[in-house]
């Protein structure tokens, strides 16, 4: 796991030069992730070990209260830490030790697992001769197999994977969503409020902002995975979850070719953005979604100028471009002004602009105080037809249609 895990973290720290495109996985990130698929039932043998102790010591009340208290509190302490390492930058104190240190969460969990196996009794051993017994009766043992075989393959079978959803190619819809993993303006999650949204929108391409929620804090649930299988869409991740970055993800009607994630220089929180092809009848668009880091002061800090500057170098000889997302600067800022200086704010060429029903708050703040926007490059300035900022409280910010 450990192994797994550092083959496909990035040590922003040490990272030379920006915009930085992490290597793809080689043989060994793919060698190691397959063996430790293998050997992930030994988590299950540690556990029938440790309840055939735990049923064999009989311990009193006082004993089994403090143990749950200490486990359950340790286990606590380790979803914060997976989630200090995303947010570090807002941590005082200690937050730096946090960043690029996901390997090291998981190393204290697999030796906390590791290490109370010894205090297994010797009077246990019973239990490892059943499960031997298992392994050495062929019929058991292919029983189990063709158990854990079929569930598998129903499950690959019974996905839902895109289709063709027969466009004309004359026109395209974007949309534009931070969905706060999978929250809505109050907090709670609501997968099914934004895939409402989403769904009603029906917009072609869709570039989706904090979207991960695959994360163990987050229950391991995947809205990506969530809409895009509702609505047979192709899907693109972006940022993996062991970077410590903000979910990006792209879905589209259309194949998505191509696709690849680059990091932006990040003096706080790591901002990245996906890159990708999308082929609408002989016609290509550059996609790009990011997500920049909070606004600050650039008398004091101009690494969010730094940020744009990186995504502008990457889009300036590229055409059709169209990007999008959750920018966090608005328009009296000098990100604004370097990002028109080469792109059009689709809100200013728009033949018609809308504000439908949005979050609380966003009714005084838009359309001047907006940050979250959709740019073109000069070929399709004078193509967009409309604009709308919607999506009700389905999250705390309002979507970009």
């Amino acid at each position: 796991l450990i192994l797994t895990i550092l083959g496909n973290t990035v040590i922003f720290a040490s990272v030379p030069s920006y915009p930085f495109y992490p290597p793809d996985a080689n043989m060994l990130n793919e060698a190691m992730l397959m063996i430790m698929l293998v050997l992930s039932p030994i988590i299950l043998l540690d556990f029938i070990l440790l309840s055939s102790e735990l049923f064999r010591s009989r311990p009193g009340i006082r004993k089994l209260g403090g143990s749950f208290f200490v486990s359950s509190g340790f286990f606590l302490i380790m979803i914060l830490s997976t989630v200090f390492t995303i947010v570090w930058d807002y941590i005082p104190l200690v937050g730096d030790l946090f960043r690029d240190a996901i390997w090291v969460i998981f190393l204290i969990l697999g030796v906390s697992v590791f290490l109370p196996l010894f205090l297994i009794n010797k009077a246990s051993r019973g239990t490892f001769e059943s499960i031997n017994s298992v392994v050495k009766n062929k019929k058991k043992a292919s029983l189990i197999i063709a158990i854990i075989s079929l569930t598998t393959i129903i499950g690959a079978v019974a996905l839902e994977f895109p289709i063709d959803h027969n466009l004309s190619g004359d026109s395209l819809k974007v949309l534009s969503y931070n969905i706060q993993q999978g929250s809505d303006e109050s907090g709670n999650k609501n997968f099914d409020a934004q895939y409402e949204v989403i769904r009603y929108l029906d917009a072609d391409i869709i570039g989706l902002q904090e979207s991960d929620t695959c994360r163990i804090s987050s229950g391991n649930s995947d809205i990506v995975r969530f809409v895009s299988n509702r609505l047979k869409l192709y899907a693109y991740y972006g940022p993996k979850t062991l970077t410590g970055t903000f979910g990006i993800a792209l879905l589209s009607k259309y194949p998505i070719l191509n696709p690849k994630t680059f990091y932006m220089k990040s003096k706080g929180e790591q901002t990245a953005t996906v890159w990708a092809q999308i082929m609408v009848g002989s016609t290509k668009f550059n996609i790009f979604i990011t997500h920049l880091g909070n606004y600050e002061d650039p008398a004091e800090d101009r690494s969010q100028i730094v940020q744009q500057e990186n995504i502008l170098s990457v889009t300036n000889s590229l055409n059709n471009v169209i990007l999008m997302g959750d920018f966090n600067f608005e328009l009296d800022t000098e990100q604004y002004n370097i990002t028109v200086a080469q792109l059009y704010d689709c809100w200013e060429v728009a033949l018609g602009k809308t504000i439908g029903n949005v979050p609380e708050g966003w009714e005084t703040r838009l359309p001047d105080g907006r940050i979250d926007h959709i740019f073109v490059s000069g070929e399709l300035n004078t193509t967009v037809t409309s604009i709308t900022y919607t999506g009700g409280t389905a999250a705390d910010h309002p979507c970009v249609l």
